[in-house]
């Protein structure tokens, strides 16, 4: 039951923010491989799994058309992401209970970028908004 936190689909700064309000009911495992990481983000809530699905998905059409992302300044790897969208590839897969993102690079300065995303996405969902409020994103940037 998702209570009176609503999930309606009011843009991706709404998606986000539902997001980080549901983020104990998201399940995240990130593994490195050669070049780069592979992480499942799933949720056994499937409303919380469309959003993951649907989020990712459209953040990747953003990395490809170069269109603004919604709170980019709150990350620390987002904009060197973004900067450097030719230099690492993505794969996305969608599971039954949400998404497989696989993002490598030759690069090894990319590659350093991809393991820092994937960990701070981690603390994004173990931990929410307040690691966003309190600056910890920061410690990522190099």
């Amino acid at each position: 039951m998702m209570g009176n936190r609503g999930m309606g689909m009011g843009g991706e700064g709404s998606t986000i923010h539902q997001l980080f309000a549901y983020h104990d009911q998201i399940h995240r495992s990130v593994e490195d491989i050669p070049g780069g990481i592979r992480a499942i983000t799933e949720s056994d809530n499937p409303q919380v799994a469309a959003l993951i699905q649907s989020h990712v998905s459209r953040m990747y059409a953003r990395l490809d058309q170069q269109d603004p992302i919604p709170m980019i300044g709150m990350s620390a790897t987002l904009p060197k992401m973004m900067q450097a969208h030719q230099k690492y590839q993505r794969q996305l897969h969608k599971t039954a209970k949400g998404i497989e993102v696989i993002e490598t690079a030759i690069d090894p300065n990319m590659v350093m970028v991809i393991r820092d995303h994937a960990r701070e996405v981690t603390q994004f969902v173990e931990q929410g908004m307040p690691v966003m409020r309190n600056g910890r994103m920061r410690r990522y940037a190099q």
